[in-house]
Formats: structure tokens, sequence, C-alpha cells
């Protein structure tokens, strides 16, 4: 009835956050000033040619309360911190996800959502932004698709905070514990030394079902690896 389609919506939405993004990526990567690939002339004639269509501000609108509500869900589960949150709405004002969540001090590039069927729930959402130079796909997929995986990994978070509050709560290292990155597991390396294990190392033990713990990683570790499997 109001003649939006989707591309010119998904188009539109690109380009209102193709600046800050172009500027953004430039301020670490001089020579890339197209980083979110698109050009600013090309976002400034595409926000003149579909910016007047009637109604198509409210429909982006209505995706942008999508976002703001995958940024609740994050906050609210304990997947991400509230400063990173905090620190990413900060950064940009049209946001939309080109690939995935960005924002310029995320340091861990493994985003949750491709943790696989099992309950363990590693790695952070919000990625860096280091800049592309080809246009991005359907704008308006990848905001509806981040918004799935939230409450999916939500729900899953919920169940595996429960059981490391109870372990906190009635901790019995011979059966179950908590690991973390300042207090990791321990391994032997090849000279026969006992070392810390890093993040990664305690996300593959099979006896560790990753948990994330007011944004914080943490592993949830069992004597019997059969339990942690059984996640």
């Amino acid at each position: 009835e109001n003649k939006i389609t989707s591309s010119d919506l998904s188009l539109l939405m690109y380009a209102l956050h193709a600046a800050e993004r172009n500027a953004h990526i430039a301020k670490n990567r001089p020579n890339m000033l197209s980083g979110s690939g698109m050009s600013n002339e090309r976002a400034a004639e595409i926000i003149s040619e579909l910016g007047s269509i009637p109604h198509i501000r409210d429909a982006a609108n209505m995706f942008y309360e999508i976002q703001q509500e995958t940024r609740n869900i994050y906050r609210k589960f304990g997947l991400e911190t509230d400063e990173k949150i905090d620190n990413w709405e900060k950064l940009y004002s049209n946001y939309v996800p080109l690939t995935g969540f960005a924002e310029d001090e995320g340091t861990n590039n493994t985003a949750y959502p491709t943790g696989g069927p099992g309950f363990g729930v590693y790695g952070t959402a919000v990625k860096k932004a280091v800049g592309r130079e080809t246009e991005a796909a359907n704008v308006l997929a990848n905001i509806i698709f981040n918004h799935g995986n939230a409450i999916q990994l939500a729900e899953k978070n919920f169940t595996l905070t429960s059981l490391h509050d109870l372990i906190e709560a009635q901790p019995s290292p011979d059966i179950w514990k908590v690991a973390d990155e300042k207090n990791p597991l321990m391994r032997t390396n090849d000279k026969g030394e006992r070392v810390p294990m890093s993040v990664f190392e305690m996300k593959s033990d099979p006896s560790t079902v990753a948990v994330r713990i007011n944004g914080e990683q943490k592993f949830l570790v069992f004597s019997d690896p059969y339990y942690a499997a059984t996640l």
C-alpha cells in the first residue's frame, strides 16, 4: 500500500549507516574511505532518492526497535557487559549489521551464534569493524537473524547461568567447579610443566561447558566429561 519494498528499505538503512561507518573505519585504516562497502556519495544519492518515500522512515524505525530489543536481550541475560553495549550504542546513530555487530573495542571475533547445537555459549557478538570493500547483502535479514539468535542464546545462557550459580553456591571441586581467564584450568606442556590454559583451550576441553556471566566468559568444569557432553 505504501509502495515500500524490502530492498528499498534495506538499501536506505544501509545508506543511513554508511557515512558513520566509513568515518569510523577510516580512523584505523586511512586508505579505506568506504569501509562500509558503500561510498558517502552513493549513500547520499540513495538517501535523496528513497528517503522521501512515504512512511519509509517509520518502517526503518521498526527495525531499529528490533535492534534495540536485541541489545536489551544481550544485557538482561548477561551475554554482553553493560559497558560494551553502552560503547557500541555511542559509536553509531543509524547502525545496521552488515555481517554482524561491530564496535571499535571488540577483540574477540568469535561470535557465539556459531557455537553449535549444544548449550555452550562462547565468545562475543560484538565484533571489531575492520572494513569491507563490497556492499553488504540485505541488512533487514541480518537484523532479524541477529534477533532470533539473541533469543536462542538467551534461553541457553539462562539455563547455564542457573547451573553456574548452583556450582558457586555448592562448590565441590571433585565434582564440578567454575573456571575463567583469571582462574584457568591447567595443562602439561611439552616440557612437562604445568601451565594455565588459554580461554580457547578451555573451550576445547571436553570437561567444560561455556557460559556468559554478566558479559564475561566462564566455564563450567565437570570432573566427568560425560556430564559436559550431555549439555
